[in-house]
């Protein structure tokens, strides 16, 4: 596999983007390669340290002048001390969800979609949409899917889900297809959205 494709595909785990949008190209063929799986969590372990500062300059080198280069985006997720993956939206990433035109949303219509795969976190796959309950788009419906690996397809309930913002809080347990929907929810909130799952502890 291309080098340049399986390094932008780590670049995007170490920074908390879904690698199926960041690096389509690359995201098929590192699923079904083992060889690229091991490669993976090696060059994973490296970015992740790099882009978090870890990583000390050789002794007695001058500090590199990075200046020119634009900020990395904000890690948007992250697996607590629990093992709770908690998925923290804001306007950067809401603008790379969004589709190019939401002019007149209809009701059911989706809004925008966040997918948090198994290559990030080992024990569950996450995907969050949102969807607009009215024309004006100030209502809308936000859904979270969870699917539990190894577990019948049928058999996805009991992950308890937990959505924060600006003092609101709605919670609920998926139900046997994983899926749990919240609203009404004002959109005007997604910029804070805060969406929390705490899988069973059977899925442990």
């Amino acid at each position: 596999m291309d080098h340049e494709l399986l390094s932008e595909y780590v670049s995007a785990l170490a920074l908390g983007v879904d690698p199926r949008r960041a690096a389509p190209e690359a995201t098929g063929h590192v699923e079904a390669c083992e060889q690229c799986q091991v490669d993976l969590a090696e060059l994973r372990a490296l970015a992740e340290v790099s882009f978090d500062g870890a990583v000390p300059p050789a002794e007695g080198a001058p500090a590199p002048d990075l200046s020119f280069l634009p900020a990395p985006p904000a890690r948007v997720w992250r697996v607590d001390e629990i093992g709770r993956l908690v998925v923290e939206f804001g306007e950067a990433l809401l603008a790379s969800l969004r589709p190019p035109s939401l002019a007149g949303a209809t009701r059911g219509q989706l809004m925008l979609r966040y997918v948090q795969d198994s290559a990030t976190t080992a024990d569950l796959s996450v995907t969050i949409e949102v969807y607009a309950e009215d024309p004006d788009r100030t209502v809308g419906r936000v859904r979270v899917g969870v699917d539990l690996p190894g577990r019948d397809a049928l058999d996805m309930s009991g992950s308890r889900v937990v959505l924060r913002a600006a003092g609101d809080e709605w919670c609920a347990e998926t139900d046997e297809t994983g899926g749990v929907d919240f609203t009404p929810v004002p959109l005007s909130l997604l910029p804070q959205l805060r969406v929390e799952i705490t899988p069973p502890r059977s899925a442990d």
